[in-house]
């Protein structure tokens, strides 16, 4: 069985797509990433199948339908990768085009204005993490894309934190990562006046209602374990 996002339909057909050569294979051997040659699209080739990579498609799809909801209502410049396919061992999604903060961070080049740019959305992202009660599992800069706004990738672990804190611990855990990395004189200041622009609001039960009603009661299945406490 296979899943096709109904928003996309079966308009891209994948099997035609010109995928460059692998580009990378994580070092635990997981999974095998391939992009598309005109960089539209990422294909993860995964050990697991069935319900575990179904479980990744719909939470891809839960992060998608929550951020690009935040960025209708406040222009919030935060994204993750819209999935396509889920198939075989295969999921397709759109390709992320950024840099990651670990390197950005990291390197003398970037303009000081650009780097308050990028704190100011991370602290809207923190207030959304919070907001929902949201724990990444693996939240690190290397897994936060600078481009056209931020994008948040690798959300296989993703889920409503177990504890009242696990959201505010992640993004505490963020924020060394980034004093360690580079000193900036006003980072908490930025992250606290773009957490503040946000507003105190809960989605994810209408973000759950909607991919229901798009993938029907199987999305549901997988997904209400993780965001409904």
């Amino acid at each position: 069985m296979s899943v096709v996002n109904p928003e996309i339909g079966r308009r891209i057909f994948f099997d035609r797509v010109d995928w460059r050569p692998l580009l990378f294979a994580h070092k635990n051997k997981s999974s095998q990433v391939a992009v598309s040659s005109d960089y539209g699209y990422i294909k993860k080739t995964k050990k697991r199948r069935g319900r575990k990579r179904d479980a990744e498609y719909y939470n891809l799809a839960f992060w998608d339908v929550l951020l690009d909801i935040y960025n209708d209502k406040f222009q919030t410049q935060i994204f993750s990768p819209t999935p396509y396919l889920s198939k075989g061992r295969d999921i397709v999604m759109e390709f992320s085009k950024g840099v990651d903060l670990q390197r950005l961070f990291g390197s003398d080049t970037v303009a000081s204005s650009d780097r308050e740019k990028i704190i100011l959305l991370l602290g809207k992202m923190f207030k959304i993490k919070d907001n929902e009660g949201l724990v990444h599992g693996d939240f690190l800069l290397r897994h936060v894309l600078a481009g056209e706004g931020l994008y948040v990738i690798d959300l296989e672990r993703a889920q409503t934190g177990n504890e009242g804190n696990g959201s505010r611990d992640e993004n505490d855990k963020l924020k060394s990562q980034i004093k360690g990395i580079h000193k900036d004189d006003y980072l908490e200041s930025l992250l606290s006046d773009g957490y503040d622009m946000i507003p105190k609001i809960k989605l994810s039960d209408k973000v759950l209602q909607h991919i229901t009603s798009l993938y029907g009661g199987r999305a549901e299945f997988y997904l209400k374990r993780r965001y409904r406490r």
